[in-house]
Order: structure tokens, then C-alpha cells, then sequence
């Protein structure tokens, strides 16, 4: 990401902007109060765990419900009572109502559960997505500023602020901490359960750059840099910061920090300690500051989250299977019955009360040995 200084972007720098698929390297302007556009190359940093919409709501839940053998088999039933008492294919004496009812009550009931716990989702999502963070933007009769954004604006190219116990809105690489030789900590409790926490460092080239007394400090536990200085310095800071496509890997990263112009740019190699991800911690540092290179779905976090899984329990595993034992074994009972009903026919057609319009018959479209079955089934 090229950092830019309210002195200006050039046009060339702006040109050098990759493309933000996956697969490719990214070497983007920094920070939308400079270039824009810089931060729609990429993906936003909205987080979203839920599982429906209100559009696609009623479609996903009632296909959800259909992969229970028992909704299925009843709504199968229900059509072909209703077809037989319709159209007029095959006799049936019942009405759908009388079956389709309680499955309709059922499968509502069940979606409305379904329904509570994604606006539970929603919920998590929004008070996430509207948590506040610190970004230095540039520009101003100082020549840079604070200024207060939600996690869901934050964009690639941004430079956040945090302080000692802030989450990470994003995948940062640090410029700049508080502690001796750039070192801050993190905690990755909420990412991989480990409670001891992490050792981070900033670039030593940017950290010698924006904390230039750290190491007449050095000696002095009571002097650590100043938060103020580093971020004056940030102004006059040009320098680009090469990261690798997203990945799943939380213990790899793979990134090139240059600092300066043209030819005068010298590459400093960046590894996973020079990585800061979303979902972890600041611990026991006052203060850290650096650049946003993976936001949203981007994000070492995100790349390991599965989606929310449909919930379906072995009991109904076991059911769905049990079911299909059910559905074959009725078919085959009015198969059965189709055969011996085909063969005893001329005797029952005898008998007067049976047949009262003395047809013979009912009168149905299908063929009497189809039509027959699908009564018996």
C-alpha cells in the first residue's frame, strides 16, 4: 500500500494500484482521504455470520425443511390428494387439508425458531460491524487528523490507531508501537483458543522512521515513544507496503515494506510477525498504529469461518433414513393391493351397494391399474 503524505499522490503511484482479486499481490494508495477510490478496489469490511435475508428467507428455510424426510413425505402425500380430488386422475376420498394443515402449522413453528436466531445473528453482526475505531487521515491545518470511523468503513489503505485492550477491526500491518524496538502483544484467544499472547513487531525501518528518539529511549523504561511524534512524522512518510492475496493462514505472511522514492526505496521483508489479524487483541501496549491490507472476507478471520450449518440432528438423521424405509414399504403394500384388486374387480362390481350407479366402475382418467395404486398409496 503506497503511503501518501498530504504533500501529494502522484498520478504514477495512483497507476500502480493492483488488482484486488484474489490470487494477486496488492500495491494500492493509501487511505480514501487520499485517492477514493482506493479502498471500492476492494472488498468492504462488513462481517455478516447470518443465514438469511428478508428476501431469501422463505426460499432457504423452506428448502431447509424439505431435507427432512418427514416434511417431504407429508407434502408429497398432500399434493396427491389434492391432484386426486381436483383433477379427477385417480379417486381419493380425503381432502389435502386434512394432512397439508398440520404440516403448515409445523414448518411455521420451525420457522419462526429459525427466524429468532438469525435476527440474534443480525444483531451480533450489527454491533460488530458498528464498534468505533481511531484512523489518521491526512490533510488539515496540521497536516494530519484524527478522526473516529465504524469497523464497517474501514477500508485497505486506512492507518488505524489502537490502544492497549482494542480489537483489530482488521488484518493491520503495524507501523509504528509503543514498545521497545516496535514490539506490542496481542492476544489470539478469540482466533485459535491459545491464551498466552503473541509477540508483534512494526517494520524496523518504519518504526526507526516515525519513533526517530526510541533509541535514545532505549534505556529509559519511562520514555517510551510518543504517540504524537509518530504520528507528525506519518505525514512525511512515503512508503509502500507489498502484501501477499488473502489467505487462510494465521501463522504465515508473506510482504515487502519500501521506504522512500524511486530509486532511493529500499524493501524490508515483512513475516507473520509483522501481521496484526482481526479477531485478536491488543494487550500490555500503549499504543500501535498501522495500515489496513485485508478488510471484511479478506481477512485471516473471515477465510477461516464456515458458514452458519444447517441445523439437522442424527435423530432426524436417523428419521430421514427410517423414512425412506416407510415410502418404500407403502408403495409396495399398494402395489400389492393394486394387483389383488385388479384380479377380485369383475366380483366387486357385483355387489350393488358398493357400486350404487350400477357403472361398474368410477370414472377416472389415468389407466385402472395406475389409477388404482395411486389410490391405495
Amino acid at each position: 500500500l503506497k503511503l501518501c503524505s498530504s504533500r501529494g499522490c502522484s498520478s504514477g503511484g495512483r497507476a500502480m494500484a493492483a488488482s484486488a482479486t484474489n490470487g494477486v499481490w496488492r500495491d494500492v494508495p493509501c487511505a480514501a482521504s487520499v485517492d477514493a477510490g482506493t479502498g471500492a478496489r476492494f472488498v468492504g469490511n462488513t462481517i455478516r455470520t447470518s443465514k438469511y435475508t428478508v428476501l431469501t428467507f422463505l426460499p432457504l428455510n423452506l428448502f431447509e425443511q424439505l431435507q427432512k424426510a418427514a416434511n417431504a413425505y407429508f407434502l408429497l402425500i398432500s399434493l396427491l390428494m389434492f391432484v386426486g380430488r381436483r383433477t379427477g386422475l385417480f379417486a381419493t376420498s380425503v381432502e389435502a387439508i386434512t394432512t397439508l394443515g398440520p404440516l403448515v402449522l409445523m414448518m411455521a413453528a420451525s420457522a419462526l425458531l429459525a427466524a429468532a436466531d438469525d435476527y440474534r445473528r443480525h444483531q451480533a453482526d450489527h454491533r460488530t460491524n458498528r464498534q468505533k475505531a481511531r484512523a489518521i487521515r491526512m490533510g488539515g491545518k496540521h497536516r494530519v487528523y484524527l478522526d473516529t470511523v465504524i469497523w464497517d468503513d474501514v477500508k485497505v489503505g486506512d492507518i488505524l490507531v489502537l490502544k492497549g485492550e482494542d480489537d483489530l477491526p482488521a488484518d493491520i500491518v503495524p507501523l509504528a508501537c509503543s514498545g521497545g524496538d516496535g514490539i506490542c502483544y496481542v492476544s489470539t484467544a478469540n482466533l485459535d483458543g491459545e491464551t498466552n499472547l503473541k509477540i508483534k513487531a512494526a517494520a524496523p525501518a518504519a518504526q526507526a522512521y516515525l519513533c526517530p528518539d526510541d533509541g535514545d529511549q532505549a534505556g529509559n523504561a519511562q520514555a517510551p515513544p510518543l504517540l504524537n511524534q509518530a504520528v507528525d512524522r506519518l505525514a512525511s512518510l512515503h512508503a509502500v507496503v507489498q502484501s501477499e492475496p488473502p489467505s487462510k493462514s494465521i501463522h504465515s505472511f508473506t510482504g515487502s515494506l519500501r521506504l522512500g522514492l524511486g530509486d532511493e526505496a529500499r524493501p524490508t521483508p515483512l513475516g507473520a510477525d509483522n501481521l496484526l489479524l482481526r479477531g485478536t487483541q491488543l494487550k500490555n501496549t500503549a499504543w500501535c498504529f498501522g495500515v489496513v491490507v485485508y478488510t471484511g472476507q479478506e481477512t485471516r478471520m473471515a477465510k477461516n469461518s464456515s458458514k452458519t450449518p444447517m441445523k439437522l440432528a442424527n435423530l432426524e438423521r436417523v428419521v430421514n433414513r427410517v423414512m425412506l424405509v416407510v415410502l418404500g414399504t407403502q408403495a409396495l403394500l399398494a402395489l400389492l393391493s393394486d394387483l389383488m384388486y385388479c384380479l377380485s374387480k369383475p366380483t366387486f362390481w357385483k355387489y350393488w351397494y358398493l357400486f350404487p350407479d350400477s357403472t361398474g366402475k368410477a370414472s377416472i382418467i389415468l389407466p385402472d391399474w395406475l389409477g388404482d395404486w395411486f389410490t391405495f398409496f
